[in-house]
């Protein structure tokens, strides 16, 4: 009897939508919070950052969104290919992590 062999496999942690221009919705995987996290730790612009306040604390602050974008785009010039996906992957998770809390609000 053969014994199966087990595979890794990745957990999706969250799966946003969204609509492509033919108006088809599209799943987009997101980042796990962890690996949001590890990212915003390694291209946080110092302590008083509000990617250091996210990476240190793991708290999505609403009133920081802008500054949390701001800081992601200031540095995918910066970044290698790879980490500029792992950035605008970023940047996609605190826009959903936005729509979330104003759908909460509502």
């Amino acid at each position: 009897m053969k014994s199966l062999k087990k595979h890794k496999t990745k957990k999706i942690k969250s799966v946003a939508m969204r609509k492509s221009l033919s108006g088809i919705r599209k799943p987009i995987l997101l980042l796990s919070k962890d690996k949001a996290r590890e990212v915003a730790s390694d291209w946080h612009g110092g302590q008083w950052s509000a990617l250091y306040q996210f990476a240190s604390s793991g708290e999505y602050m609403p009133g920081y969104q802008k500054k949390y974008l701001y800081e992601i785009a200031e540095n995918i010039p910066l970044a290698s290919d790879t980490q500029r996906r792992l950035l605008k992957k970023l940047k996609t998770w605190f826009v959903y992590k936005s729509k979330q809390h104003k759908k909460s609000q509502k």
